[in-house]
């Protein structure tokens, strides 16, 4: 398998760099909660910036080509919503050096059986789990670029901000009652920062200043380029959310820097 690894573009000619990996094929299923396949499922399998999708048979089934000694997230999408937002099936499910994999069976928040017309379907519906709806970001200056939710990463770009932009607070909204657990990327600051907060159904106040400011004391909030010292351009922090029945959804946070 091949994917591009950096791409030049001089004088309209674009440069690209094909970098040539050795695959792992990698076969699974989706079923749903009464462990029934699947069928039509668009599966995704991320990793970092890149992606690689199949299509569930009509028993479930897939094979996916992904590159090797990787760890990926796994997504899906309802067929019967197919503009749906995917769902996320599993989390650092690693693919080590062989040639083959046998996956185990990934269980789906949906149905096995399309909705019928006007009808909710036999699947369970995504707001069944914990969401975060919105997000909000408060800096001294400037604004920054928020994409949520988008294939279970949601992303906030500071890159167009001057590094002194501070940042002194945010807000979350759920849409049920659930506690969060962010944790930063070990690999990007030893041990990792880590902290859980209890959100109300709706609009919460994030302690960003209590989570983050250890790493800017004596500040009214964390500066942009005390962040990117730390860690660098770019950082992945992941939120758990965790509701009072258990039910537990994961997003991605990442922060683009300036």
């Amino acid at each position: 398998m091949a994917y591009a690894s950096g791409v030049k573009v001089e004088k309209d000619v674009a440069n690209v760099e094909l970098v040539l990996s050795p695959g792992a094929v990698v076969n699974g299923s989706i079923v749903d909660k009464n462990g029934q396949a699947v069928a039509g499922a668009k599966v995704s399998y991320l990793s970092g910036n890149l992606v690689f999708t199949a299509v569930t048979g009509s028993d479930g089934t897939y094979t996916i080509v992904v590159p090797k000694d990787k760890k990926y997230t796994v997504l899906a999408v309802d067929p019967a919503k197919p503009d749906s937002e995917p769902a996320e099936l599993a989390r650092y499910l690693s693919i080590g050096n062989l040639g083959k994999y046998q996956v185990d069976s990934l269980e789906a928040p949906f149905g096995a059986e399309p909705a019928a017309a006007g009808g909710s379907g036999k699947g369970r519906s995504s707001s069944n789990m914990p969401e975060i709806t919105a997000l909000t970001v408060d800096v001294t200056e400037g604004t920054p670029v928020l994409t949520l939710n988008a294939w279970g990463r949601s992303t906030v770009d500071f890159s167009a901000l001057p590094g002194t932009t501070l940042i002194t607070g945010g807000s979350v909204t759920v849409n049920r009652a659930c506690e969060i657990a962010l944790t930063s990327q070990t690999d990007k600051f030893p041990f990792g920062l880590s902290t859980t907060q209890e959100l109300v159904e709706g609009v919460n106040n994030l302690d960003i200043i209590s989570y983050l400011g250890v790493l800017d004391a004596g500040q009214d909030g964390v500066s942009l380029k005390k962040l990117k010292e730390v860690f660098g351009a770019a950082v992945d922090f992941y939120a758990t959310l965790t509701d009072n029945n258990g039910r537990t959804a994961y997003v991605t946070l990442g922060l683009i820097l300036p």
